[in-house]
């Protein structure tokens, strides 16, 4: 198993403005459009087109100049708009931007919840996804899945219930409440469950909602013992709780001890091509630094960083 340790002290200096990948309509604990500082990311020079990554995009897509991208712009720091504008933002998002400038090409966003891009891609409205999204076989089997960061998940709970969620095992027998649609979420969850029957521990159980804000009502509401959503997040929302909730001890010990794959973006499944050159924008990317400069610049910590983008690499 991986030993990607976040520490939690960390993840407060970095993560000013996180608030989760899912589909919510307002970011948890921002207002609307509120993004915080970026200083990295806003300090990464326009990309110059690659050569060689030009080459690989299919001529047609060339020609075009302009491709369509999808993103749910409520799911900060992945995906958002720019503090009190409609320009889209987020880690991802500017990830996708650099990678397509390289090859020549810019991208039209539109909003599209998470749950709904892949049909987008099968009826053609968009080619690429500006949200997070598993590197799994389900996934796979779907689109075109670019692996560009690791998969970290955390445990939100109310201060009063924190101390019951010290360690992995701590997680067995609870109610936890998670994205349904969130595949890599559900992904650590199973491996949790699986941890705790092997061990001769009731397996936690999962209450399947649609979107941070309900994770994070059902935890306040004492619906749910803790809530499972992307480390930065539980991190980001805990800040903006005022006490009320506390990023858990949890969190280091499911870094330490499940294995978390990848996750990165998708590409319409009938653009294998696209995909490829996607592919080789991004591992050009992590060898001139501006893909460290864009992911930390938003707030992800060092060990959600990749040396090398895999494509349609099932991890799960």
């Amino acid at each position: 198993m991986k030993k990607l340790v976040l520490s939690l002290a960390a993840g407060v200096a970095v993560a000013t403005a996180l608030s989760g990948c899912s589909n919510t309509d307002t970011p948890v604990g921002s207002p609307a459009g509120s993004a915080g500082p970026q200083p990295a990311a806003a300090s990464v020079a326009p990309a110059a087109v690659d050569p060689a990554v030009k080459a690989l995009v299919p001529a047609d897509i060339a020609a075009a100049g302009t491709i369509n991208g999808g993103a749910n712009f409520q799911a900060a720091p992945m995906a958002m708009y720019e503090t009190g504008t409609k320009t889209p933002t987020g880690a991802v998002v500017k990830l996708v931007e650099h990678a397509a400038g390289m090859m020549g090409l810019k991208v039209a966003w539109q909003q599209v919840l998470y749950p709904d891009q892949l049909p987008a891609m099968q009826a053609h409205k968009i080619v690429v996804s500006g949200s997070a999204s598993a590197a799994n076989a389900e996934i796979i089997a779907k689109a075109n899945v670019v692996g560009a960061f690791k998969n970290l998940q955390g445990i939100l709970a109310t201060a009063d219930k924190a101390s019951q969620f010290e360690t992995l095992d701590a997680v067995c027998g609870k109610k936890i409440g998670l994205g349904k649609a969130a595949a890599a979420t559900v992904a650590i969850f199973n491996d949790i469950a699986a941890h705790c029957t092997q061990g001769g521990k009731p397996a936690p159980q999962m209450i399947g909602l649609s979107a941070t804000a309900d994770i994070v009502l059902a935890v306040q509401s004492g619906r749910v013992d803790g809530g499972m959503i992307p480390t930065p997040t539980v991190v980001y929302t805990a800040q903006q709780s005022q006490g009320k909730l506390v990023a858990t001890k949890a969190n280091d010990a499911i870094a330490a001890e499940i294995d978390e794959g990848d996750e990165g973006f998708t590409i319409a499944k009938d653009q294998p091509k696209l995909a490829a050159a996607f592919q080789a924008a991004v591992n050009a990317m992590i060898k001139d630094g501006s893909y460290a400069k864009i992911l930390t610049g938003f707030g992800l910590p060092q060990n959600q960083l990749v040396p090398e983008a895999t494509l349609n690499h099932p991890t799960k």
